[in-house]
């Protein structure tokens, strides 16, 4: 999975479902179009980067993490939740904008919110300033603001409340299945292929033993192999050729995969019974002889 997909899927995607902060997002969206008309873009990346991306959130089970730059990197949920060196400042709406950033090191300085309502609710462009005394307490029970009231000033037209509105409207209009749908049906699996374990004509007793133990491994995979029928063309065959000591310990066999025209030798290293060994070999065989096959093609 590639760096900025973890981050998305597992840090904001998730934060999404709680219904205050996901009105928050939808209304800090809509203020960003009117601040951008009056140059104001490097404060509200300010307070995006303070709180969406590297918030701390106080709970009664302790200091939190809900920044999806810091709930994606495990070295810096530790620096942020448990670390003495960085600052750990109560949340500060003028503070906020007045405090640059990095982006190629842990912070140094990290905003905390007493719950999601604070934030919705401090950052309103109707409240004049944050104070500790308008921020409601973890056991306020009032209805969360809607963004039509809360961000009127900034959205002229208003809007509905969000409760991930904003999500469900970008998914519906993208060309792409929305994240939550029903996943597609799985690919038919492939059907078993024909294979054949053979020894060289002068194959000692190590390289026989080797050869009747992937066989019984192979036997037991019968969703990916099956034994070929006399005159069948078969698909696959796993020569044997020997076995030799490299060490008092240790083996080697060496063999070969036969497709078509197409040969690839190998050689096994390994310590102890060969058994375990064939069904090793037996687990990746599969997917070797789809890459020789992918190779032939």
């Amino acid at each position: 999975m590639e760096p900025d997909v973890f981050h998305d899927f597992f840090g904001h995607v998730p934060m999404l479902f709680d219904p205050v902060f996901a009105d928050y997002m939808e209304a800090y969206g809509r203020g960003g179009l009117k601040a951008e008309g009056l140059g104001g873009l490097q404060w509200l990346a300010r307070l995006y980067w303070y709180t969406v991306e590297f918030g701390l959130i106080r709970t009664p089970a302790g200091l939190r993490t809900y920044g999806a730059g810091i709930l994606s990197s495990p070295g810096e949920i530790d620096h942020a939740v448990r670390s003495p060196r960085p600052r750990r400042v109560a949340f500060d709406l003028r503070r906020i904008m007045r405090s640059r950033y990095r982006i190629d090191a842990y912070q140094e300085t990290y905003f905390v919110i007493e719950s999601f309502q604070q934030l919705f609710d401090a950052t309103r462009p109707t409240s004049p300033r944050s104070t500790a005394s308008s921020r409601p307490s973890r056991t306020s029970t009032r209805t969360p603001p809607s963004p039509r009231t809360a961000w009127s000033r900034w959205v002229p037209d208003g809007g509905p409340p969000c409760r991930l509105s904003c999500y469900r409207r970008a998914c519906s209009a993208s060309s792409s299945p929305p994240l939550l749908a029903a996943p597609a049906p799985a690919p038919a699996k492939a059907a078993p292929m024909a294979v054949q374990v053979e020894t060289a004509a002068r194959a000692d007793a190590g390289a026989q033993a080797w050869a009747k133990e992937l066989r019984a491994a192979l036997e037991a995979r019968k969703d990916e192999f099956r034994a070929a029928k006399p005159g069948e063309a078969t698909e696959l065959v796993v020569r044997i050729d020997s076995v030799t000591k490299s060490a008092p310990e240790a083996s080697v066999m060496n063999g070969a995969l036969v497709m078509g025209k197409a040969t690839k030798p190998f050689s096994l290293s390994y310590a102890g019974p060969s058994a375990a060994q064939a069904e090793k070999l037996a687990r990746n065989l599969r997917r070797l002889a789809d890459q020789m096959k992918a190779a032939a093609n």
